[in-house]
This record gives structure tokens, C-alpha cells and sequence, in this order.
């Protein structure tokens, strides 16, 4: 969905890690910009391109709501992190390796 909104610099990928980061549309518009993880992909252009500016324009927050009359879901289930044999350990490699 914030994808096809056409907000700067939100592609697919970057819609995906602001859902999983925020949770819902509401959250994102309530945003402030310091929540821009350094460790995401999306945080260098973060404070130019956060949605929240694009989310707090009139234009958008109408469109917005006519899609939610409309039966839009804008919350974003958070999935848990995927566990494994691995889960929850931790490796410690010493030595050299030739390449």
C-alpha cells in the first residue's frame, strides 16, 4: 500500500521495512524522524523522504481515509522472527581464513 501511494523514495521494499518497523499507516503519520534506524536501508534518506510529511498533506490524508471508508486494512500484521535450529545461539570462529 505505501508503495502505490507513490510516496518519494518508498519503493516495495522500503513499503515493507516501514510496515514492519511501524506496524500501521497511523503510526507512520505520527512518526517523528528520529525513529529511522541506522540499520535499515531506507535510513540515509529517511529524514527527507519519511512518510509522515507525505501522510500529513490534505491531498493524501483524504485519499487515505476514502480508502479506509472503502474497507482498506493500513495495519501491517508484525510476523515474529522466523526461529530455527540456530535460534539463539552464538558462534565464535577463531583463526584465519585464506580468502
Amino acid at each position: 500500500m505505501l508503495n502505490g501511494l507513490g510516496i518519494p523514495f518508498v519503493g516495495e521494499r522500503t513499503g515493507v521495512l516501514l510496515a514492519e518497523t511501524f506496524g500501521s499507516m497511523d503510526a507512520i503519520a505520527q512518526a517523528d524522524e528520529g525513529r529511522c534506524s541506522p540499520r535499515r536501508r531506507w535510513a540515509r534518506r529517511c529524514p527527507k523522504a519519511i512518510p509522515r510529511r507525505f501522510l500529513h498533506e490534505h491531498q493524501h490524508r483524504e485519499l487515505i481515509e476514502r480508502l479506509r471508508a472503502a474497507g482498506l486494512q493500513f495495519e501491517y500484521e508484525r510476523k515474529g522472527p522466523v526461529g530455527g535450529p540456530l535460534q539463539g545461539k552464538t558462534f565464535v570462529i577463531t583463526g584465519t581464513l585464506p580468502t
